[in-house]
Parts: structure tokens; C-alpha cells; sequence
């Protein structure tokens, strides 16, 4: 199998006494339509900081494309709404009924599970299952350089139906640690950013957060300068969320968001003053906005542990609940991944309202980091197991 495994981010992980349960699934060269010839599964268990290892590879799956492509314009043109929290909409020329949109969902999740019960990678399945119990909470990480991989709906693979104490994420190729300095406190630090509002209420957002037990530094429509000079605060941040509307490029190679009704900023145009906040601390970022996978993936490269973002338009009243119930079960004491799941989970009651929206929440994960808990934080220290 000639697949480079990024030997900086096992020894990372290995350095841990206990990293935990995660499976880190390696895709190499390919894409959906020539398969992947190459596929790793990285196994860490509880009781043992170096990985077991298993070769296989994923068939073409052009089908999949075609699906999801024609999930995302149904989704965008059934389900584009008054307030959503991407400032550019696209036009709303068909009409769908929602047993159409359930359907050609239900066709999407069957054709990725058949991908994934395909002859060459079953054996990985398989092995998962061996090594696992349902009751056991683990970390499946999807690794790829392919943004249409990153895309999938990826929590919808039935071993997750089974095991109900794991959770998704999606990584780039590569990622390393950023030595951090540590700055113990009382209280988590959390930067909300509000930004550009228009027909849609950050406020709610702004509710939720001031509820929790943590500082919260509020910056409503703030000018880059004014966001630039608070990443550089020498106190450091444990949280980065941004309320408001963004949007990525088809390709999910870049995204922008509004921090005001003016000004639209890249993750570059924050590059220096974003590297100094994660030195400093920052462990996770939360992009409670739309189409967000473009902002991930050039947060990503400045090495940034954790990372939430939407995949695709969300509602107003999704976002609110979703980043309710979020902060509700991770302040509570749940793992950030469990966190994310029942989150996600939660906005099913949503979906007789607005289909499917309990695919938008991803996690886009630094393999090379451990995911905090809500006590680590408020230590502001680095979690270690």
C-alpha cells in the first residue's frame, strides 16, 4: 500500500499516556470518481497509546457526486429561507416536496453505505467491530485531501447507527501541534464575534452565551481592526465563535465571513493575529454560520485543534438550537465529540420544519491534538488524555 502516513502526527498522538479510542481513516491519492487505491485505518485504543493498522481501498463512486450534488441544490432551493445565515441566496426557481427531498436523501445515505460495505473495505468495518463494544466512546476521523470526500455525510455510515458513543470528523492531510504557552484561569475566555446580521438574530446567540459560566467578550459588527486587536490579546482565548453570515467557495478550498455589513474577511487576512491567539490558547473555533467548510480548511493550515462549522445553508433557528445544546451538554461535562453528536442529534425535531438539517454540524479535527474538555479549559491547559 503506497500510502504516506504523516509520521508527526502518530508520534503526537502516541505522546499522550491515554489518546483515548480513535480511528483515523486515511484516504490517499484519488477521488470519488477513479476510488481511492489506498486506504488506511489507524486504530488507538484506551489501554494502548500505538496504533494498529489496516490496509484497504474504496472503489469509484461517481454515483455518490451525482447524489450529493443533487442533494445540495434541492437543499438549497427547497429549503433557501428568509433567515438564513449566508448573506447571498441562491435563486429560488423549482419546487420540491419533501417526500422528494426525503428521498433523494434516503438515496444519497444507501449509496454511501454500499460504498462503504464495498469488497475492498469491508475488512475495515469488520475490524472496527471486533475491536470495539457498542457502549465504548470513540473519535472516527476521516483524513483526505479531497474537499468532496470532506463534504459527505459522513455521520450517516451505519456503524455509527450501532455504535451510538462515537462521532465524526473530517481532517486535512496534514496537520502539527503549535506549542502553546499555558495560561491557567478561572474562567474559559470565549470570543463571540457578531457579525453582519442583516434578516437574520445573532442576539439568541449572544443569549447563550452570556448563560454559561465563562468570560465572554462580545464584539458586535466589528470593524477588522477591532477583531485583529482582540485575536492579539496577550490574555489568550480559549474559544473563537462567529455569529452571522459567510459562505465558501463550490470547491471548499476558501470561504469568507461578514463581520460586518461592510467588510468580508478571508482566514488569511486574520493569518497573524489568528496564529497568535492559537499560541496563546486558543483550542477550538465555532463557525455558527453558513457553508462553512471553505473557513475550516484555511483555519486548518495555521494548526488550530478543533474546528465546528455548518456544511451547507443553515436556518437561523437551526443554528440557535444547535449552539444551545452544544454549549449546554459541553459545559455540562459531556467529551467535545459526544457534545457535537447530541447537539446535532437534537435538531432532529427541527427537520419536519427543515429536512436534513441534522447534517450540518462537522467537526473538522487536527489529528495531532486532543480534544478538550470544558474542565481543561478552564484550567487553560492543553488537554493530556
Amino acid at each position: 500500500v503506497n500510502l504516506p502516513i504523516n509520521e508527526a502526527e502518530v508520534s503526537a498522538i502516541a505522546q499522550h499516556k491515554s489518546p483515548g479510542n480513535i480511528i483515523m481513516v486515511t484516504l490517499g491519492n484519488g477521488d470519488l470518481n477513479q476510488g481511492f487505491s489506498s486506504v488506511i485505518a489507524q486504530v488507538w485504543t484506551d489501554d494502548n497509546s500505538l496504533p494498529t493498522q489496516y490496509p484497504a481501498a474504496l472503489p469509484p463512486a461517481p454515483e455518490l457526486l451525482e447524489l450529493y450534488g443533487n442533494w445540495q441544490s434541492m437543499y438549497n432551493t427547497r429549503l433557501t429561507l428568509p433567515k438564513s445565515r449566508m448573506k447571498k441566496r441562491p435563486t429560488q426557481t423549482e419546487h420540491f416536496s419533501y417526500q422528494e427531498f426525503n428521498a433523494l436523501a434516503g438515496k444519497l445515505e444507501d449509496g454511501l453505505n454500499k460504498w462503504l460495505i464495498s469488497e475492498p473495505f469491508i475488512p475495515i468495518d469488520r475490524r472496527l467491530r471486533e475491536n470495539f463494544n457498542r457502549a465504548d466512546q470513540m473519535r472516527v476521523i476521516i483524513q483526505s485531501p479531497n474537499p468532496e470526500v470532506r463534504k459527505l455525510p459522513w455521520h450517516l455510515w451505519d456503524f455509527f447507527k450501532a455504535y451510538r458513543q462515537a462521532e465524526i470528523a473530517v481532517s486535512a492531510p496534514f496537520s502539527d501541534r503549535v506549542a502553546k504557552i499555558a495560561r491557567p484561569r478561572t474562567k474559559i475566555r470565549i470570543l463571540s464575534i457578531l457579525g453582519d446580521n442583516k434578516g437574520i438574530n445573532t442576539d439568541t446567540d449572544k443569549q447563550i452565551l452570556s448563560s454559561i459560566d465563562a468570560q465572554v467578550e462580545f464584539l458586535e459588527q466589528p470593524s477588522r481592526q477591532e477583531l485583529d486587536a482582540q485575536l492579539w490579546d496577550e490574555q489568550g482565548w480559549d474559544i473563537l465563535c462567529f455569529s452571522g453570515h459567510s459562505s465558501s467557495q463550490m470547491d471548499g478550498s476558501s470561504g469568507w465571513m461578514n463581520i460586518n455589513q461592510v467588510d468580508r474577511l478571508t482566514i488569511p487576512d486574520l493569518k497573524n493575529a489568528l496564529s497568535a491567539a492559537i499560541e496563546r490558547g486558543l483550542q477550538m473555533a465555532i463557525f455558527n454560520s453558513c457553508d462553512g467548510l471553505g473557513l475550516a480548511s484555511q483555519l486548518a493550515d495555521l494548526h488550530i485543534p478543533q474546528i465546528i462549522v455548518m456544511r451547507e445553508l443553515v436556518p437561523d433557528v437551526v443554528a440557535q438550537e444547535f449552539l444551545k445544546n452544544f454549549v449546554t451538554a459541553f459545559a455540562g461535562g459531556k467529551s467535545f465529540y459526544m457534545a457535537v453528536r447530541e447537539a446535532r442529534e437534537k435538531l432532529q425535531p427541527i427537520e419536519e420544519h427543515y429536512p436534513c438539517v441534522t447534517w450540518l454540524p462537522v467537526i473538522c479535527q487536527n489529528p495531532a491534538e486532543v480534544p478538550p474538555t470544558w474542565e481543561s479549559l478552564r484550567r487553560g491547559e492543553p488537554e493530556t488524555h
